[in-house]
């Protein structure tokens, strides 16, 4: 594993440096049903702490979603950007 990966890694486990209840812009959350890495039901209350978010569960698919799903990761807050449509908390 390269050296800032595992940084990261250890950087993202530990006491995040803002409550979650605070944060005040868009924030889509997106999981694989499959994921065994990042469980789906951890995203559920990732998604209930964080005013607004929206979870996106993207059945049959594993984790990588990043990869194997940019474009409705990437269209759906463009699409809200250039529409002005709000849809956040749907």
């Amino acid at each position: 594993m390269a050296p800032m990966t595992l940084f990261n890694t250890v950087l993202a486990m530990g006491r995040w440096p803002f409550a979650l209840d605070e944060i005040a812009v868009p924030v889509d959350i997106w999981y694989g049903e499959q994921d065994t890495g990042h469980s789906p039901d951890n995203g559920a209350l990732l998604a209930a702490r964080v005013p607004g978010a929206r979870r996106h569960v993207v059945p049959g698919n594993g984790g990588a979603l990043l990869w194997t799903h940019p474009e409705p990761i990437f269209t759906c807050p463009l699409e809200e950007a250039v529409t002005g449509r709000q849809t956040r908390g749907s």
